[in-house]
């Protein structure tokens, strides 16, 4: 397998709330960026699975029951009120699919790359990408017992059709962010 390589200043693991607000505002200060996320739409539980799709039901609840218990109150009159649930849970969908637009739409507005599979820290400041099918499973659990160096910025990018390596070389560009931007 054939990989190609290109450099990057910064590596988020992790396309949730954190990771990719992390990766859009290093992008922000001009780093280039990669964020590594093993699922299929960036935004994490929060955005997929937990409090976006909660909220959007729990607004469309919460619209019923003012229809049911306090429409009369302003004056509207409302027969035969009932639950589509079907419905609900279409709109459900629509607000997440929005959101995870909305993340990719900024991903690429300020040029971060979203490496598509299961992030992996590995020796000598090397993030390993597993790319597949099924990434609910680790690949090899427990392999890396080294800690790469958390200050060095510049990652090295490699990547065939099923892994790839982001691999950190420099401490310069993270230095001069830290002394610019107090």
């Amino acid at each position: 397998m054939a990989n190609e390589s290109e450099m990057a200043d910064v590596v988020v693991i992790g396309g949730g709330p954190g990771g990719y607000v992390a990766a859009i505002r290093a992008a922000q200060l001009g780093l280039k960026t990669v964020c590594v996320e093993m699922d299929k739409t960036l935004g994490g539980t929060c955005v997929n699975v937990g409090c976006i799709p909660s909220k959007a039901l729990l607004q469309s609840s919460e619209h019923f029951e003012f229809a049911r218990l306090h429409a009369r109150e302003h004056g509207i009159n409302i027969d035969g009120l009932s639950v589509d649930l079907a419905t609900m849970m279409r709109r459900k969908v629509d607000v997440v699919a929005q959101n995870t637009r909305g993340v990719e739409f900024l991903f690429k507005k300020n040029k971060v790359t979203w490496a598509k599979g299961r992030g992996t820290l590995r020796a000598n400041n090397v993030v390993e990408v597993v790319a597949g099918t099924d990434l609910s499973r680790p690949t090899r659990p427990g392999t890396s017992s080294s800690q790469p160096d958390p200050f060095r910025s510049s990652c090295h990018f490699s990547r065939s059709t099923s892994t790839g390596c982001y691999r950190t070389s420099a401490r310069c560009r993270l230095a001069k962010c830290r002394s610019t931007s107090s």
